[in-house]
C-alpha cells in the first residue's frame, strides 16, 4: 500500500467515525435540552468533533491487521481494481480541499489586515482585563487592541490571544460585559475550536455532518457562553439588551475565524430562549450522567459495528476484484505428514529406510520445524485466514508451504499473496505440502483461508 491509499482510507473511516458521533450527539442533545443542561450539550459536541479528528476506526483496523494472529476479512489488501478506485477518490478529495481552502485564503488575509491596523486601548481597558483574568483564574497573557475597521468585539488567537474592540466608548458596566463575554470564550478554549472545526470542514468539505456539526458548535458555544456569564455576574436581560445596545452590523470575515459576541437576529433570539429554558427547568444530574454515558456507549458499540461492515464491504470488494489462480496440489508431496517430511529432508542424502528414522515426539517435531522453516501453530476458526509476514523474494525464487491439518478430512486453502496484489493457491485436506515457482520480484505474504464450516488446528512451516 502507498501513501495515497492509506491516507484515501483514514479520511473516509475517520469521516464515517465522526458521522456516527455527530448523529449520537444530536439525538443526545435533544434529551438533555429537555433537562436545560446546555453546558453539557456544549461539551459533548467536543467529543462529536473529536471523532473527525482523531482516526480510531482506521487505527483499530489496522493494528488488527497488524498484530492479529488470524484475521476474518481482507482489508489492507489490495487488488488494481481497488488502486484505481482509491486513487479517483483521493484525486477528486483533494481537489476539494485545495478549492475549499482557496476559499478561505483572502478572506483570512482582510481579516490578518484588519488585525494588524489596530491599536494600543487605553490603560484603564488593560487592568480590567488583568482583573476579570485573576477573577476567572486565567493565568495566560491576554492583549487587548482596538481598531476603527473593528465592527463587533472578538477574541483570536490560539498562543498569543488578543481580544479586538470598536473604537468606541462604553460604559463600566458594557465593557466589563465584553470582555467578561470574550475571556470566557478563552475559559472554554473556543479560540481553539473554532480554527479547528474550520480546518475539519475544508478536509471533509463534501460531508454534509461536518458543515453541520460546525454551525451547532458555534451555536452552543455562544450560548454556553451566556449561561457562564448570567450565571454569577450578569443578570440576563441587562446582559442581552447589552448585546443589543452594542452591536451594529458584523463583519462576515471575522466571524469565520474567530468567536464574535454578535450573531444575527434569529440566533441571538434562540440564545435567549435558550437562556430562559436552562434556567426555568430543573437540572437533574442523574439524567446528564445517564444520558452521556449512554451517548457514550453508542458511540463505541456503533463504531464498532460501522468497522465490522466496512471490513465485511470491502472484503466483499477485494474478492470480486482479486485475481486468483489455482494450482494443482503436488500429490507427490501431500502424502508424508509434515513430521515424516521433516525427517526426510534431513534423511535424503541417506540410504536409510524411513522405517529407521527415529520417533520424534511433539515437541521435537516442533523445534525441527522451527529451524526448517518459519513455524506455523495455531487454531483457525471458521471464516478466518493466517497471513504471515512480509517476505521478499527474487524472481525464480521458490515459497514452500508444510502443513499438518486436523480434522484431516477437512479442506483449506493455501497459498501466496503476490507483489501485484494477485493469489496463487492450493485447495486441499490434511497433509499439504506445496512449492510456489515465483514469477516477480518483490514481496509476498503465505496465506492459510478456512472455509470449511469449522475450526482447524494447523501445524507446519513455510520458507
Amino acid at each position: 500500500m502507498n501513501g495515497i491509499t492509506y491516507v484515501t482510507l483514514t479520511i473516509g473511516l475517520t469521516c464515517l467515525t465522526g458521522s456516527i458521533w455527530t448523529g449520537i450527539w444530536y439525538l443526545a442533545s435533544k434529551l438533555l435540552r429537555r433537562n436545560g443542561t446546555v453546558k453539557q450539550i456544549y461539551r459533548l459536541i467536543k467529543i462529536a468533533a473529536a471523532g473527525y479528528c482523531v482516526p480510531l476506526m482506521f487505527l483499530s483496523i489496522f493494528i488488527y491487521y497488524q498484530y492479529a494472529k488470524y484475521v476474518r476479512g481482507n482489508f489492507f489488501q489490495m487488488t488494481p481494481a481497488i488502486q484505481k478506485l482509491l486513487l479517483v477518490v483521493f484525486i477528486v478529495w483533494a481537489a476539494g480541499v485545495l478549492v475549499c481552502s482557496l476559499t478561505y485564503v483572502p478572506k483570512f488575509v482582510r481579516f490578518r489586515g484588519i488585525c494588524r491596523l489596530c491599536m494600543p486601548v487605553p490603560l484603564t481597558v488593560k487592568e480590567k482585563v488583568q482583573e476579570i483574568c485573576t477573577e476567572r483564574n486565567i493565568r495566560i497573557r491576554v492583549r487587548v487592541r482596538q481598531g476603527y475597521r473593528i465592527a463587533v468585539p472578538f477574541i483570536y488567537g490560539v498562543l498569543h490571544p488578543c481580544i479586538y474592540l470598536p473604537v468606541q466608548t462604553y460604559s463600566e458596566e458594557e465593557l466589563e460585559m465584553i470582555l467578561t463575554h470574550e475571556l470566557v470564550h478563552l475559559k472554554q478554549r473556543d479560540i481553539f475550536w473554532k480554527p479547528v472545526f474550520l480546518v475539519l470542514t475544508c478536509i471533509y468539505w463534501f460531508n454534509p455532518l461536518v458543515w453541520f456539526l460546525s454551525k451547532r458548535f458555534q451555536k452552543w458555544a455562544e450560548a454556553n457562553c451566556d449561561c457562564i456569564c448570567c450565571e454569577y455576574q450578569f443578570l440576563a436581560k441587562d446582559y442581552f439588551l447589552g448585546i443589543m445596545q452594542i452591536m451594529s452590523n458584523s463583519l462576515e470575515q471575522i466571524g469565520i475565524f474567530a468567536p464574535t459576541l454578535k450573531k444575527n437576529k434569529s440566533e441571538l433570539q434562540w440564545r435567549i430562549e435558550t437562556m430562559v429554558e436552562s434556567r426555568n427547568r430543573t437540572h437533574r444530574k442523574w439524567i446528564t450522567t445517564a444520558v452521556t454515558a449512554g451517548m457514550l456507549v453508542m458511540m463505541t458499540v456503533t463504531t464498532y459495528g460501522a468497522e465490522l461492515g466496512v471490513d465485511g464491504a470491502y472484503s466483499l470488494l477485494y474478492d470480486k476484484t482479486v485475481v486468483r489462480t489455482e494450482e494443482p496440489v503436488q500429490n507427490d508431496q501431500t502424502a508424508l505428514p509434515v513430521s515424516d517430511a521433516v525427517m526426510a529432508e534431513e534423511y535424503a542424502d541417506n540410504t536409510t529406510d524411513t522405517a529407521d528414522m527415529p520417533v520424534l515426539d511433539e515437541s521435537s517435531v516442533m523445534m525441527r520445524k522451527a529451524s526448517t522453516g518459519t513455524p506455523i501453530n495455531l487454531f483457525l476458526p471458521n471464516g478466518y485466514q493466517y497471513q504471515s509476514n512480509t517476505i521478499s523474494k527474487q524472481f525464480g525464487g521458490t515459497i514452500l508451504v508444510s502443513i499438518d491439518v486436523l480434522p484431516g478430512d477437512k479442506s483449506v486453502e493455501v497459498g501466496i499473496i503476490q507483489p501485484d496484489n494477485s493469489v496463487r493457491y492450493v485447495k486441499s485436506y490434511g497433509s499439504i505440502k506445496h512449492t510456489f515457482t515465483l514469477t516477480q520480484t518483490g514481496d509476498y505474504k503465505v496465506f492459510i483461508a478456512n472455509k470449511s464450516g469449522v475450526e482447524l488446528e494447523i501445524n507446519g512451516y513455510y520458507k
